[in-house]
């Protein structure tokens, strides 16, 4: 049986407009359908309540500097969820060289992010046809503590990035994306944490690594 849970997570906003940016007319995230396929071999898999439109129960969007976003947390009285399963672990990744913890397998409120913008790349502009390796990451709450699913090399380098592939026809701007693991194995590697704010900065407490699978179709609209 499915469990559920709560998550979170943190949302960071610039600012520094000029005088003539503040003039013209924000630009606006894109509202999408995700549909995440469910497999026994997959770590990743979806509520079985169908595609994921972005809406009252759930937030699907691409943002307008080209990052996805899918998940509930930022919707109040949210009823999708994401199932999550930790059945893959590294040995000897967990805390002190231990073997990995993690919450049991079930439904979670979450956030995934995959953030493109970081290192100059974009949903919105990968061409047809083309991939682009982004980082992704999924955020939730168990047992009072909260977790990253971590795909960032950038902090942590035994991870994987993930495949972007935009497969709308050649010549159209990309409007369709599959999101799935970059290892040729078809198995990425993430980096389990626990958030934790030690005087006013936040840390993260590795449980360990883990393999995981999965597949994310992305369409407009």
């Amino acid at each position: 049986m499915r469990s559920q849970a709560t998550f979170v997570v943190a949302l960071v906003v610039s600012a520094g407009l000029s005088v003539q940016l503040m003039a013209r007319k924000p630009v606006s995230s894109t509202p999408v359908t995700s549909t995440i396929v469910d497999n026994a071999s997959y770590q990743i898999g979806s509520d079985g309540l169908g595609p994921y439109k972005n809406g009252s129960s759930v937030r699907s969007l691409i943002l307008a500097n080209g990052d996805y976003q899918l998940g509930g947390f930022y919707v109040s009285g949210a009823t999708r969820m994401v199932y999550l399963n930790f059945n893959n672990p590294i040995a000897g990744t967990g805390p002190g060289g231990g073997a990995p913890v993690a919450p049991p397998g079930g439904l979670y409120n979450v956030n995934i992010a995959s953030d493109c913008a970081l290192i100059g790349l974009s949903y919105l502009k990968v061409a047809p046809g083309s991939t682009i390796q982004c980082g992704m990451n999924v955020h939730f709450a168990y047992g009072g503590q909260t977790y990253d699913l971590h795909q960032a090399p950038q902090l942590f380098p035994e991870t994987n990035r993930v495949n972007i592939t935009c497969t709308s026809a050649v010549g159209a701007p990309c409007s369709a994306w599959t999101v799935q693991p970059s290892a040729a194995s078809g198995y990425d590697v993430a980096n389990l944490s626990i958030e934790q704010t030690v005087k006013g900065k936040l840390t993260y407490v590795k449980q360990g690594d883990f393999l995981v699978s999965f597949l994310i179709y992305i369409t407009n609209p």
